[in-house]
């Protein structure tokens, strides 16, 4: 989609004059049609609209007490994973294709399971 930049972030304009809001989520772009022509109104539409595509924020809260083993952060990774196949975010066979990889780990590095996480990797 050819779009002509505006001064304003995340506002663009497409050449028959329509403004579209554009953001990154979970590295792909997302654009929403702002429906308007005017970019004044564009500019007061633009805060919501990103509030809509953004949806809600991800907690920043930590889940895991700073001395955390790595088996601790393996069960809330799959917790997450789970949730996020619940609330179709992502799709049942990637829950299975992320999983893969710790099927893998636990058949080459198991003894690493009961080892303490630097808290600056948790959360």
């Amino acid at each position: 989609m050819k779009v002509l930049p505006t001064k304003f972030a995340n506002l663009v304009r497409r050449p028959n004059g329509t403004y579209y809001a554009r953001c990154k989520i979970r590295q792909r772009t997302v654009w929403k049609s702002l429906r308007v022509n005017a970019e004044n109104k564009a500019r007061v539409l633009l805060p919501d609209a990103l509030k809509k595509m953004r949806g809600v924020p991800v907690p920043k809260g930590n889940e895991l007490p700073g001395n955390a083993s790595f088996r601790q952060v393996m069960e809330v990774y799959k917790r997450r994973m789970a949730e996020d196949c619940a609330k179709k975010e992502r799709a049942p066979r990637t829950l299975e294709t992320k999983l893969r990889s710790e099927r893998l780990f636990l058949r080459t590095w198991g003894a690493l399971l009961d080892v303490r996480v630097r808290s600056r990797f948790v959360g």
